[in-house]
């Protein structure tokens, strides 16, 4: 039987593989940890796999990094003692080191700049057509209010100002049509 650790350290997951655990397994448990290192009791651990209960552990962290390698585990392990021998894995919390992994990790570290790189690029782009359309308003309004004041202005000068000169019209309306950019058609009447 396998048991791969995979969750986050927390109150309750320390030391969740202990005694208890151990002693409840069937014999010949294959453990492998690549969580967090205090999940997992070395000194229950070391004990199961002396009785026989755990066949192999693989250990990609420790309960402290860098590893105590003075615990009895990490010691027998290292004196290559006839119990242990064959049966444990130790690696510096690297376990994913392959040449595959490494082309994946730089993979998808250009995915993540990309997935960025896109996000600015749309927020740029909103920012800019907000700010396009604020252009757009403020022209509108500029134009209005000078309309607004060129009526004023001709309705004072004007004898009946429901009647302005067609002159006036006319160069209102050019005026307007090379602020917009657009010809306009006079009308027969003024803008109201």
């Amino acid at each position: 039987m396998w048991l791969s650790v995979h969750t986050p350290l927390s109150v309750e997951t320390r030391k969740l593989l202990g005694t208890a655990a151990f002693d409840a397994a069937k014999p010949g448990l294959i453990l492998i940890n690549t969580a967090r290192g205090q999940i997992v009791d070395l000194d229950a651990l070391e004990a199961a796999m002396r009785k026989g209960t755990v066949a192999g552990a693989g250990l990609d962290v420790l309960p402290n990094e860098p590893g105590d390698l003075d615990h009895p585990l990490a010691a027998a392990w290292r004196r290559r003692e006839p119990w242990i021998a064959n049966r444990l894995i130790i690696t510096p919390h690297a376990a994913f080191y392959s040449p595959a992994s490494m082309r994946d990790l730089r993979l998808k570290s250009i995915e993540g700049r990309a997935r960025l790189y896109c996000r600015r690029a749309a927020h740029q782009l909103r920012q800019f057509r907000i700010s396009e359309m604020n252009m757009a308003v403020a022209q509108t309004r500029r134009l209005a209010v000078s309309l607004y004041a060129r009526r004023l202005t001709r309705e004072r000068n004007c004898r009946n100002p429901a009647k302005p000169p067609k002159r006036l019209v006319a160069k209102e309306l050019e005026t307007v049509a090379s602020s917009t950019g657009k010809p306009l058609r006079q009308p027969d009447t003024a803008p109201s």
